[in-house]
């Protein structure tokens, strides 16, 4: 069968364009992430491939030297957005290769203008190889919904390859002439092209929204100094808790409220933000103190909470909050100051204290102020006068 390149160049071009401007508006929508201009700009590389197929007739040989040289960058480019999206790498050091590649594509085409076999013998591998990299990139280090979204996406890339690899196999045996730029495997290679670019493109659609889910998810629930959970998150793992409160092997928690002694004195007198490099100091102690199953929370300004998990009863609960507070009362170095924390905690015990999320939190808050006006030890700052010493954070 006799393929018209012409007609069958322009559809794919159209196909292509068509194509590109939906990556462009997905570039638009996840300008965030690094990976989307660059699939985008594949997406464009791909009319040029088409559109060279369909000139072919008319300006000969050179439009095979530019479908060459662009069937190799559109898939370059689209590896570089994988690798920037799943933060793989560093592109200073990708770039040479990836200039080597294409300048020994170049050169093997335009050698080889008038040899196809020859071309496909030094294209067709350089191809296969950055198929296979895109779908061992895409499903490295995944795992749940992202996994089968990329492992779907991943399906394509190897399926192309495997096209390219079996034209590879047909020109390494000689069953195709010099000058024959059609053969048997074009029909099949062009429909199996036209499903890569439509399965790559939805499945990395995809994997963008699902990950711009994911994070404003991140947001609603997380707070945006610290990076601990926030109160909203708070109260719904707290209403997680109470209701598998009655499964026979669940142990008891409890809810510790804490903030630093006298915050305000050190925001006062070195500047808010100063005061916010202490907070999230302080946030990075608390992560690294709490035990395991534990959650710490930035409950609002300095005030902080902890849930406790695994809590037998009153006097456990009072060795664990003392323990604690031991814990956090460290000194810790922000920039050139030492500032030496004190805390307050208050805490209350579910279900001996109370038996709902409000008022757990509001007895801890309650039992967190009557240390306080007992005279809490106050929290200090000095200036860092030996700079080899040894902080216990930073």
């Amino acid at each position: 069968m006799t393929l018209d390149f012409t007609a069958l160049g322009l559809f794919m071009s159209l196909f292509s364009g068509l194509l590109a401007m939906f990556m462009l508006v997905v570039w638009r929508i996840n300008r965030q992430e690094p990976g989307p201009i660059f699939w985008a700009a594949a997406a464009v590389t791909g009319v040029v491939v088409f559109a060279m197929i369909a000139a072919l007739p008319r300006i000969g040989n050179s439009a095979i030297v530019i479908n060459n040289i662009a069937s190799v960058l559109g898939p370059l480019l689209l590896l570089e957005g994988i690798l920037r999206y799943r933060r793989f790498g560093d592109f200073s050091k990708r770039w040479p290769r990836a200039l080597a590649v294409l300048i020994a594509v170049t050169i093997s085409a335009y050698i080889n203008r008038e040899n196809a076999p020859a071309r496909f013998l030094v294209h067709d591998p350089i191809l296969m190889v950055i198929l296979v990299l895109s779908a061992w990139y895409l499903i490295r280090n995944t795992r749940g919904m992202e996994r089968t979204i990329h492992a779907l996406t991943a399906a394509f890339f190897v399926g192309l390859a495997l096209v390219i690899g079996f034209r590879w196999l047909a020109a390494l045996g000689g069953i195709f002439e010099p000058g024959q730029h059609d053969n048997p495997i074009s029909g099949a290679l062009f429909l199996t092209a036209m499903l890569w670019a439509m399965g790559w493109a939805f499945g990395l659609t995809i994997s963008a929204n699902l990950r711009a889910n994911q994070l404003l998810s991140t947001m609603a629930n997380q707070d945006a100094l610290t990076g601990l959970p926030n109160r909203r998150c708070l109260h719904d793992r707290l209403q997680r808790r109470i209701l598998r409160a009655g499964d026979s092997a669940d142990r008891g928690f409890a809810v510790a409220m804490l903030d630093i002694n006298h915050f305000k004195t050190v925001n006062d007198r070195l500047g808010h933000q100063f005061g916010d490099q202490v907070l999230q100091g302080f946030a990075r102690l608390l992560s690294s103190q709490i035990r395991p199953g534990d959650l710490a929370v930035r409950y609002g300004g300095d005030e902080f909470v902890v849930v406790l998990d695994a809590i037998d009863g009153p006097e456990h609960l009072e060795k664990t909050v003392a323990d604690l507070t031991r814990r956090l009362e460290q000194t810790i170095r922000i920039n050139t100051q030492l500032i030496d924390i004190k805390v307050s905690v208050g805490a209350s015990l579910f279900p001996e204290h109370a038996d709902n999320v409000d008022e757990l939190l509001d007895l801890a808050d309650r039992k967190m102020y009557e240390r306080k006006v007992d005279g809490p030890r106050p929290s200090a700052y000095r200036q860092v006068t030996d700079r080899r010493q040894d902080d216990p954070a930073d």
